[in-house]
């Protein structure tokens, strides 16, 4: 279980151009288990942050494209406006 879950973390870090700290020396005690349990936890934790973080980020960059928009449509029709007027 832990083998796949370590894999996968692997996968993840592959495909996001992350990489890897180097590998360590497991060992297959019941403290290097759950030190290797810790370490993918703390992995997937830190992922996770960091994917909220651009989240986030990606939010505020939208909410203000939104509103950038607004305002141009605003302007475009206010010069078409007085285009038609003139």
């Amino acid at each position: 279980m832990l083998e796949t879950l370590e894999d996968e973390i692997a996968d993840y870090e592959s495909v996001t151009g992350r990489r890897p700290p180097a590998e360590r020396n497991r060992q297959e005690t019941f403290s290097g288990y759950t030190l290797a349990i810790v370490d993918a936890v703390t992995k997937l934790t830190r992922y996770l942050r960091e994917c909220e973080l651009q989240l986030r980020a990606e939010v505020i960059v939208r909410e203000q494209l939104t509103q950038d928009v607004v305002q141009f449509r605003a302007l475009v029709d206010a010069l078409t406006s007085v285009c038609y007027i003139s």
